[in-house]
């Protein structure tokens, strides 16, 4: 194969900064400050047609074939103490233990060259291939590519705008020891980036270190932006998709390409990058080629009530359900540790595929947040119909007479969700849905789930899913998850679990946040002070950022209290600034 390097330029993005009006609230002030010097730290990397943002400092290597161009990068955490820790170790539990710990203790993992690798990010692009028409193709491709020397258990997928961006996350776990520099050249060099290729090897891979940390696990991070020409202007008009999207915004010709970012990490190290590895992978670090973002700040003055959250958990309880109720019933503890890390006012309820009718089984209403409760509620046992629709049975528990339904629901029924408090709805279920053959033996309608109760009413839907069997059946769950701006995992990979619950707390606790921003960052510049103090991007004690509904949460140390001020600093893409 004969080498064809496009080119590709780094250099330091070009600041704006915008003038905007300021709106606020009783309870939240949220402004825009004018003139703000922008203190972000980011920098540019471009492809022929796009730019990139990523943290300032990561180490750069150029990398390519005759079919893509890209980047790959670099980060440590002056990882020299952990590094020899497991190097010099016998791989036991309690070692592997002490380097977690020693991970979760760095408070600012610091950006510094390849010398200590232990996160290893990329961002490449290329043309789109024929038989390509969404994100989710490239998804596919790429799950292919890590199975050929591994198995992958979805943590979750996001569907940001339709069709066309997808945040996912995996543990990847391959068949002998490796680099994550050697999971990056795979996924570059196979059929996720290179599809027509003969060899799927990089003409110029990125070179594992000697030193370089090697592990049989992994926390791998992809984002996917499908650019298709086709029908591109139709696609991008307001009546389909928020000028506030970047790509409806800052994208405005249709290229036929494909942008994909990632980042990879080993899992004992994986706490020390939680902010850093996800936030790399996501699509609103993608931006058109010569446009420059806008650089501006929110403050919010944290209101006096406690925000709060309710959850109704949907089980499957059908005849295959026993072991994956038994797990999710023994992962409630990472549900509940994740949710407690937040300053949170919170409620559990739990029905199932076959009933509207609450679960209660310490018979003092169906809400609770006893963790104990909670557990004995996800294990309704295997003997409901085989015929199951999460869907269905979630709706008539939460129909409400009062706005115009036909009757009202148990959740209605016992006073929820609270006024002021955030719905997020989880489906746990390994059957597609069958809503339309309930539906036609009860009211005889069809699922819309472009419109429906759901989203009229600003509920999250969640879902962990036989991935297969509900993309592959388009039966309603993936895409009511998309609309309403939630995400799914693979119930087949019940190893994952605890991670996958871990996630689902994390993003769905974030409804009820009340620092939520006016734009949509470049996620890798979000800058948070908590009453003029830094706070970093971490998922113990510090904050995190949900794409789905632009809001930050907070968490441990970093947990909010009642007038606490929170000033947000990031850059933005904007018709404005093109």
């Amino acid at each position: 194969m004969k080498p064809l390097f496009l080119p590709i330029a780094l250099a330091t993005s070009t600041l704006l900064t915008a003038c905007m009006g300021s709106d606020s609230g009783s309870k939240k002030d949220s402004q825009v400050d004018a003139g703000l010097e922008n203190n972000t730290k980011t920098q540019v990397v471009s492809t022929e047609s796009h730019n990139i943002y990523v943290p300032s400092g990561m180490d750069d290597i150029t990398i390519g074939d005759e079919y893509l161009n890209g980047h790959v990068f670099g980060a440590g955490s002056s990882l020299g103490d952990a590094s020899s820790l497991l190097k010099e170790s016998e791989e036991t539990e309690e070692k592997k233990a002490s380097i977690q710990a020693f991970a979760v203790s760095q408070e600012s993992p610091k950006v510094i060259s390849l010398g200590n690798r232990d996160l290893v990010s990329f961002a490449a692009a290329r043309d789109a291939s024929s038989i390509e028409s969404k994100a989710q193709d490239i998804i596919e491709n790429i799950e292919d590519v890590l199975s050929d020397f591994g198995t992958t258990s979805s943590i979750f997928k996001q569907n940001l705008a339709s069709t066309n961006e997808i945040v996912t996350g995996y543990i990847f776990e391959t068949d002998t020891e490796t680099t994550a520099t050697d999971i990056v050249n795979k996924i570059l060099g196979g059929a996720a980036l290179s599809p027509d290729a003969d060899d799927n090897e990089l003409d110029n891979p990125a070179e594992s270190l000697e030193d370089e940390l090697t592990s049989q696990k992994f926390e791998v991070f992809i984002g996917v932006l499908f650019v298709p020409s086709s029908d591109f202007e139709e696609s991008i008009s307001e009546e389909n998709i928020s000028e506030e999207r970047m790509f409806a915004a800052n994208v405005t010709t249709g290229t036929d390409k494909v942008v994909i970012l990632g980042a990879v990490v080993p899992t004992e190290l994986a706490p020390a990058y939680s902010g850093l590895s996800k936030g790399v992978a996501s699509t609103s670090n993608i931006g058109a080629k010569g446009a420059a973002p806008t650089t501006t700040s929110e403050t919010f003055t944290i209101p006096q009530e406690t925000p709060k959250v309710d959850f109704l958990f949907v089980i499957d309880n059908s005849g295959s359900m026993s072991d994956d109720q038994a797990t999710i019933s023994n992962a409630a503890d990472t549900f509940f540790k994740t949710i407690s890390g937040q300053t949170l006012d919170y409620r559990l309820a739990t029905i199932t595929t076959d009933s509207s009718e609450l679960r209660d089984s310490s018979e003092d209403g169906g809400f609770t947040s006893s963790e104990d409760e909670f557990k004995l509620d996800v294990k309704p046992g295997t003997y409901g119909s085989a015929t199951e629709t999460g869907i269905y049975f979630a709706e008539e528990a939460l129909k409400d007479a009062s706005k115009g339904d036909d009757s009202t629901g148990t959740v209605i029924d016992e006073g929820y969700p609270r006024a002021g408090a955030a719905l997020s709805i989880i489906m746990f279920t390994d059957e597609p849905d069958f809503y339309n053959d309930i539906s036609s033996r009860n009211s005889g309608t069809t699922f819309d789930a472009a419109d429906n109760l759901f989203i009229d009413r600003n509920y999250q839907v969640y879902g962990i899913l036989n991935e297969y069997r509900s993309e592959s059946r388009d039966d309603g769950y993936v895409d009511l998850i998309n609309n309403t701006n939630g995400s799914y995992a693979d119930i087949r990979n019940l190893q994952a679990l605890e991670r996958i619950m871990e996630q689902m707390a994390l993003e769905s606790s974030t409804a009820s946040s009340p620092v939520k921003l006016t734009k949509t960052p470049i996620s890798t510049s979000l800058q948070v002070t908590k009453n003029g103090s830094p706070v970093v991007k971490n998922a113990d004690n510090g904050w995190q950022y949900n794409e789905g509904n632009k809001t930050l949460s907070f968490y441990g140390d970093a947990s909010l209290s009642p007038n606490d001020d929170v000033k947000v600093n990031y850059l933005y893409m904007s018709e404005e600034s093109e």
